[in-house]
């Protein structure tokens, strides 16, 4: 019975575990060396002349966008960039940045119309 108990405790966790997915920093720095894996892999041999200290610059570029992003947008942006096999599908990323940053436009717009509108 106790092998029971164990057993629905650790399935429990494991459930709680895998719904929690990474965000933040950590997330935005996974996806950034997956997008330089990418960049490395489409340039083939001439990737061989990246020193490091440009990968570095490359990385904390990359960390700096994601920056400017909502967290939330970042964290789609990362996903999508994480799930990407090729540059190809990795630009398609860029289109979730257009589409929040239109919305964030509008809502702004919204919102100063309603203050317009009640004074």
């Amino acid at each position: 019975m106790r092998k029971l108990g164990v057993f629905v405790v650790l399935m429990v966790v494991s459930f709680a575990f895998v719904g929690c997915k990474a965000s933040g920093e950590k997330l935005w720095n996974k996806a950034c060396d997956h997008s330089i894996e990418l960049m490395k892999k489409e340039a083939g041999d001439k990737a061989k002349d990246l020193k490091e200290e440009d990968l570095k610059k490359i990385t904390e570029g990359c960390m700096a966008e994601m920056k400017k992003l909502d967290a939330k947008v970042a964290d789609e942006v990362a996903n999508c960039i994480l799930d990407a096999k090729d540059m190809k599908s990795m630009m398609k990323c860029q289109e979730l940045t257009k589409k929040k940053d239109e919305k964030k436009e509008e809502k702004k717009e919204e919102k100063k119309e309603e203050k317009k509108e009640e004074k």
